[in-house]
């Protein structure tokens, strides 16, 4: 920096420059003393009294003069024999295992001295340990709360174990009282930070280079004690023909004297470092290699290395990166000068925003997008950022980058509106959002505006108004597969493939087209693992994974689901709107049919997209699973009769209807409601579906009673079977068997049993072994019976988990109401039972008798009568059957 001097004039300085040595010893990320450092005296005095706590927090606004204060008290320490301290800058990347090693390895520092002097001298004395080693975090506030909580219980737990010193901006969020009335915590705020008057001129005189009482006491008045308005104020004055002038304009209230503080810094500065400050400003953290990039000057890291020398501009961070082990820090006050600057559009500016805009194509050109919008709107490069949006936006949104062109849409319309090419990737951001009617608008836009869409992105955008109802779906597939076998044929793949693949297989797993959905979802994965998109990646996988699960694969499904989800919980820079909650509803369907049994949560919060249809439809189906698994038939029946949210003229496809009237059917047929089960079973067989049909029927034969005809039924289900999904041919092998075991036919019934195992391994689907079938041999039996035979390893598991379940056929028997015992709710009015009475119903649900719920409740018989007694006046029941009749017709078991 031009004009700077090694050494300040003393003169009258009451207290003049001091220097404190930085310990050669101490950790390399402790940031050297400026040139001009003045000993803060108070804040030294209150560390000193702190000395021995666990934790002191120094909690200061930025320019406070935290960084500098506590190095120079560092400093200081280890010139007079204490350890040297370790020195940290916090940031996300600070997680609590990684804080606990260096807290660890900090009281690992400490040693017993004294413990013996050999032989021949005195032995046994006891020796005092040193404390841990001391460790400063600077920037604390940037820690994650994870890291926050495991310092408050450490604080809490051992103490003594830590000497730890945090600097940050405001007060974390760590439980202090009970410590710091046990001597364990200090706290040091701004008040204590603030610049004495001789403090105050000693910082004036150097910067300012004049000891004028006049300029001194002006300063001093406008900056209140705060370092960096200080020094700013002072580089400006020492560079102003006439600093008394320019020091009275602090104390008149001038409200442009912050504007000709940026002039005056600004001109006090060489035009080289001018332009490196210029483009930098949209950084707080830079390494020497970016800033060398983004200016385009070989000697930024030098540049940056003399500005660290003024202690307030730029300070050096040292990080543990092989590759770039140093790092600096602009003052937030710096940008704000830098920014003020930006404003006036002079010719430097105008040089630095052409530079920033190289550079930042230049990142883009090699796939780095994720600084380029904060870099070019702060050079306020705003027709560059629309133009750069046109060719990369899609791209960005494909990486999880969505958000900042939002951003850009909303900040800067007039942009937006006057380039055409920018709206498509404004479209597919809005669309990725799950912003269906901002979508609908640009992508009307873009139709309307002849030649704005290329025909990629044509064949994306009649994709997605397809699945919003506002064309038909058969032609939008058509052209969409025409233009990406066009692609394939062709040797450079447009950027918007990946997301017109994804669009398409979303289209074609509703429309029943599975393997070919499955096919695009691969080459979907892959464009963008090579393409460096990680959120298209994820959202592929997670429809690839439904997919899956629709084609039969649960084993597959879940293994692609497990995969997303740990590189959804390993990605930081971007956060997925609907990829993880279906992500979670594939995993939730999948493994409801695997063994152990796990009760699936129902996932009523769930963000589905509104024009994801497959998710739309398999959320229902499966809160309809969770409601049963929880124990409520009405439940899911009733979620199964509420119309799905679709588009109008969105009807279900055939391999979602046969799911949905499945589904219907195995809930009726475990209420026993045969009705029901015929009206489906006519619909399904009207459909074509006979083996469908075929298991609706052998469920209604089986309520019936009549084994034969079920079996026969279920022969034909087995046989015929549409579809992967619902699993109908392993069900009917099961079902079989067990109504052929029944019927005398063991031999049979072995073979088709071993079939069903044998099919099912692979998929690990338990859910054909839970006993579908009331009139045959207990499943639990046969599972036996068939590992007695011939152990394998899936009927194993099958017979373990089997072993003390009741046949789900069975299972909700007690708590169901009939068809017979169904009323109308508002024929009856219940009185509200007690949390007593209700345990006795549960209990005489069970059957028990009145000796089993006295034992089982720890209370006397005559007790139990009594309950049950207000029970039957409560219920307006004369005998049990009737009571639970009722109850059942309410729901009250």
């Amino acid at each position: 920096m031009t004009g700077r001097r090694e050494t300040a004039e003393q003169g009258d300085d009451p207290q003049p420059r001091a220097r404190v040595p930085r310990p050669r010893e101490a950790l390399d990320a402790m940031p050297r003393l400026p040139r001009v450092y003045v000993p803060r005296i108070r804040v030294s005095r209150r560390l000193d009294q702190a000395r021995d706590c666990a934790v002191t927090q120094v909690v200061a606004p930025a320019g406070a003069g935290k960084t500098f204060s506590v190095a120079g008290w560092i400093g200081a320490a280890f010139t007079a024999g204490e350890p040297a301290a370790r020195w940290l800058h916090a940031d996300e990347t600070w997680g609590p295992d990684r804080l606990r090693e260096v807290l660890d390895h900090a009281a690992a520092e400490r040693v017993v001295e004294g413990a013996g002097e050999g032989a021949g001298g005195r032995s046994g004395a006891s020796g005092s340990a040193r404390p841990p080693g001391r460790v400063v975090i600077d920037d604390a506030h940037l820690l994650p709360a994870a890291s926050c909580r495991a310092l408050a219980e450490r604080l809490n737990e051992d103490p003594e174990s830590m000497r730890l010193v945090l600097l940050s901006r405001w007060d974390l969020p760590i439980a202090h009282l009970v410590p710091e009335l046990l001597g364990h915590f200090a706290m040091i705020r701004g008040d204590v930070l603030r610049l004495d008057e001789q403090e105050a001129r000693a910082l004036i005189v150097e910067h300012a280079r004049t000891a004028d009482p006049t300029v001194v006491e002006a300063i001093t008045s406008y900056a209140q004690g705060w370092c960096a308005a200080v020094v700013l104020a002072s580089r400006a004055v020492a560079v102003s023909p006439d600093p008394v002038a320019a020091a009275r304009r602090c104390t008149t209230g001038d409200s442009r004297f912050g504007d000709r503080i940026a002039s005056d810094v600004f001109a006090s500065l060489s035009p080289r470092t001018r332009h490196l400050l210029l483009c930098l400003s949209a950084e707080q953290v830079v390494t020497p290699a970016t800033a060398a990039h983004l200016a385009n000057d070989a000697m930024a890291g030098e540049i940056l290395a003399d500005l660290d020398g003024t202690g307030l501009l730029v300070s050096r961070i040292v990080t543990d990166d092989a590759e770039e082990p140093v790092r600096y820090r602009l003052h937030p006050l710096l940008n704000e000068v830098v920014r003020r600057r930006l404003i006036t559009d002079g010719v430097d500016v105008m040089g630095a925003r052409a530079t920033v805009v190289r550079a930042v194509l230049l990142d883009a050109a090699g796939g780095a997008t994720d600084r380029a919008l904060p870099r070019l709107e702060t050079v306020r490069a705003f027709e560059e950022g629309a133009a750069f949006l046109a060719d990369y936006g899609a791209a960005m949104v494909m990486r999880g980058e969505g958000a900042a062109l939002a951003a850009f849409a909303r900040d800067h319309p007039d942009q937006v509106e006057s380039c055409p090419d920018l709206w498509f990737p404004l479209a597919i951001e809005r669309w990725v959002a799950g912003d269906t009617a901002a979508t609908e608008r640009l992508l009307d836009q873009c139709l309307a505006h002849g030649g704005c869409l290329r025909e990629e992105e044509l064949a994306c955008a009649r994709l997605m108004r397809a699945r919003l109802g506002r064309e038909p779906l058969l032609p939008a597939v058509g052209f969409a597969r025409g233009v990406v076998l066009a692609e394939k044929a062709s040797d450079v793949s447009a950027e918007i493939l990946p997301q017109l693949l994804t669009e398409l297989a979303m289209t074609q797993s509703w429309l029943g087209d599975l393997h070919e959905a499955e096919v695009n979802l691969v080459a979907a994965v892959g464009l963008a693992r090579t393409r460096e998109l990680p959120a298209l990646r994820a959202a592929a996988l997670s429809h690839l994974a439904l997919a899956q699960y629709m084609l039969g694969r649960e084993r597959a499904c879940t293994e692609v689901a497990g995969e997303a989800l740990s590189r959804l919980d390993a990605a930081r820079s971007w956060s997925p709107q609907f990829t993880r909650w279906r992500l979670e509803l594939a995993l939730g369907l999948a493994r409801t049919v695997d063994v152990p049994w796990d009760v699936p949560p129902a996932l009523q919060d769930a963000r589905v997209h509104p024009a994801d249809l497959c998710s739309v439809f398999w959320l229902r189906v499966h809160n309809a699973h969770a409601a049963l698994t929880a124990g409520s038939i009405a439940d899911g029946r009733a979620l199964l009769q509420q119309p799905l949210d679709l588009p109008e003229s969105s009807a279900l496809p055939d391999h979602l209807l046969v799911v949905w009237l499945v589904e219907e059917a195995t809930l009726a047929a475990l209420a026993g409601d045969r009705t029901s089960l015929k009206a489906v079973e006519v619909r399904l067989a009207a459909g074509g579906f006979r083996g469908e049909a075929g298991w609706v029927g052998a469920l209604r034969a089986d309520l019936e009673g009549d084994r034969r005809l079920a079996a026969e039924l279920l022969e034909t289900a087995a046989d015929d079977a549409t579809f992967a999904q619902p699993v109908i041919r392993p069900v009917a092998l099961v079902a079989r068997a067990q109504l052929l075991d029944e019927l005398g036919e063991g031999r049979e019934a072995h073979e088709l049993l071993r079939r069903a195992v044998v099919e099912t391994e692979v998929r690990r689907n338990a859910a054909p072994f839970l006993g579908w079938t009331r009139q045959g041999t207990p499943i639990q039996t046969l599972l036996d019976q068939l590992v007695q035979r011939g152990p394998r390893p899936w009927a194993k598991e099958l017979a373990d988990a089997m072993a003390c379940a009741t046949s789900i056929a069975t299972y909700f028997d007690p708590g169901t109401a009939t068809p017979a015992e169904a009323v109308e709710e508002q024929t009856v009015h219940l009185p509200l039972l007690s949390a007593r009475e209700r345990e006795v119903l549960r209990q005489l649900a069970r059957g028990a008798t009145y000796a089993d719920i006295s034992a089982t409740l720890f209370v006397s018989e005559n007790t139990v009568k009594t309950h049950v007694s207000n029970l039957y006046a409560k219920l307006g029941a004369a005998r049990r059957s009737e009571a639970l009749a009722l109850a059942r017709s309410h729901h009250l078991i």
